[in-house]
């Protein structure tokens, strides 16, 4: 199928995983649909990352080729956010060429065909429908399956209101419309995120993508193309036990209900999560419990960024 050139320039996002980083850029090379350009954010990695990717940068490759070392852990909302703002002020200084920023992290890794995919699909769109849309995802494949969560739709009723992945049966169509995504093989128009904003910086990691994803649909539809895929190479959270990770995963949750939902949300599920997770009805430590407080605490009070004690790192 011949479609119009669509300018694309990834944003890659990685953290002392120097292995999958490599597998990951090799996966961007075999695109059968040239990138313009990506951006490898480096979030202040110690595992030789940094020095791997200043002798990247200098080869010839498939594509421009460039670099931005971070002098801290931003967490994925500082890394994503400062990739897509370094790439904005390309377009806003003038630079022709860049259309989407496509986002993805250093163990995500996108099939031969992904991103042809997505521009074949938006190509075959009218001008009335390609003017309506604002983001183009692909499918996220973990262990062999569809990893449904990576794609979400809101469902909400008197007290209760959820973000549930999109049904295995729907990926059956050709494409489908979602509330949220996340940053694994996302595609984003650079008009939309100029009109919506980039990553919130402050919530540091976990929600900051579903965060995004509201304020981008606000531009318009938000569609995943099923027939594009992205291999993510991760266990997932649900392995995972209570850590400094649970308490940005609740505080963010927590926030998203309050700032973009009836209050009436916010406050369902903060009464819900007390009781069952800082309460004798709970099987948490008295330092979990603690933690889970600090979570729902600060997300009541609007204070995000990095916690002092609950930081990478922490564990009881």
């Amino acid at each position: 199928m011949q479609v119009k050139a669509q300018g694309i320039a990834v944003v890659l996002v990685t953290f002392n995983r120097l292995d999958k980083l490599k597998t990951a850029l090799a996966c961007y090379e075999k695109q059968t649909y040239p990138i313009v350009e990506m951006l490898v954010v480096n979030n202040c990695s110690t595992d030789g990352t940094g020095e791997y990717l200043d002798e990247w940068v200098a080869k010839e490759g498939a594509f421009n080729r460039a670099v931005l070392h971070l002098s801290e852990n931003t967490g994925g909302a500082g890394g994503f956010g400062n990739g897509m703002d370094t790439e904005l002020e390309k377009v806003k200084d003038g630079r022709p060429g860049i259309e989407w920023i496509l986002v993805a992290d250093d163990d995500a890794f996108p099939e031969p065909d992904a991103i042809q995919k997505m521009v074949e699909y938006y190509e075959g769109l009218t001008k009335t429908e390609q003017a309506q849309v604002s983001v183009l995802c692909s499918a996220v494949i973990n262990q062999g399956k569809r990893h449904l969560s990576h794609r979400s739709r809101l469902t909400a009723g008197l007290f209760r209101a959820r973000f549930s992945g999109v049904p295995e049966a729907e990926y059956a169509k050709e494409a489908f419309e979602i509330d949220t995504f996340s940053y694994v093989g996302t595609m984003m128009k650079v008009q939309a995120l100029l009109q919506a904003g980039t990553t919130n910086r402050e919530l540091f990691i976990y929600g900051d993508d579903n965060e995004h994803s509201m304020r981008l649909k606000k531009t318009g539809k938000l569609v995943c193309v099923t027939g594009s895929r992205y291999i993510h190479n991760t266990p997932g959270m649900g392995d995972r036990t209570i850590g400094w990770h649970t308490y940005y995963d609740r505080r963010n949750q927590l926030y998203l209900l309050k700032k973009y939902l009836p209050i009436r949300y916010f406050y369902f599920r903060l009464i819900k999560q007390t009781l069952l997770e800082t309460t004798f009805l709970s099987k948490n430590t008295k330092e979990e419990r603690k933690l889970f407080r600090a979570a729902f605490s600060d997300a009541l009070h609007e204070r995000l960024g990095k916690h002092p004690i609950y930081r990478p790192g922490f564990h009881f």
